[in-house]
C-alpha cells in the first residue's frame, strides 16, 4: 500500500470498502457513502443551550425532635420534588441540626425560562408540602451553558 495516497477520504487497498466495489468513501461517523442522502438546503442551527436552575432553601421543621425525625421528613421532601419535577434535591448545610435544614436543589432544561418556571414552582410546593417545615429562605439563580 502507497502511505503517500492514503489521506482521510481515501480507501486503503484490499479493505471491504473496495470489495465491494464502492466507488466513493465513506463518512467515518455514519458509514454512508460521501453525499449520499444529504439535504441540498443546510439544517437549521441546532440551539444546543443547556439552562440549569438552581436554589439554596433553608427551612425550619417544626416537628422534629432528633436527627432521624428531619430525616424522614427532608428524604420524603426529596423523593417527592425528584418525581413531581425531576429535580435533584440534596441536603448541603445544617446536617447536625435537628430542626434546620438546607437542600440544594437544581433542575435542567432546554429553556431558561422554563427552568425558571419549574424551580419556582417547586418553591411553592416545599413552601405547602407540610405543617411542620417552613422555608425561612431562598436564594435561586438560573445558568446557561452550552454555545
Amino acid at each position: 500500500m502507497d502511505e503517500d495516497c492514503v489521506g482521510e477520504n481515501t480507501v486503503p487497498a484490499g479493505s471491504a470498502a473496495l470489495r465491494r466495489g464502492d466507488a466513493r468513501p465513506r463518512d467515518p461517523h455514519t458509514g454512508l457513502e460521501a453525499g449520499a442522502g444529504l439535504l441540498t438546503q443546510p439544517a437549521a442551527p441546532v440551539d444546543r443551550n443547556m439552562y440549569v436552575a438552581v436554589c439554596q432553601l433553608t427551612a425550619r421543621i417544626y416537628g422534629s425532635r432528633s436527627l432521624k425525625d428531619k430525616r424522614r421528613v427532608v428524604q420524603s421532601l426529596k423523593e417527592r420534588a425528584r418525581k413531581r419535577f425531576g429535580a435533584s434535591v440534596s441536603e448541603v448545610g445544617q446536617q447536625e441540626k435537628w430542626q434546620i435544614a438546607v437542600l440544594g436543589v437544581a433542575i435542567t432544561s432546554g429553556e431558561a425560562t422554563h427552568a425558571r418556571q419549574q424551580l419556582d414552582a417547586l418553591i411553592r410546593y416545599v413552601e405547602e408540602f407540610s405543617p411542620e417545615l417552613e422555608v425561612t429562605g431562598s436564594e435561586s439563580d438560573v445558568f446557561s451553558f452550552g454555545d
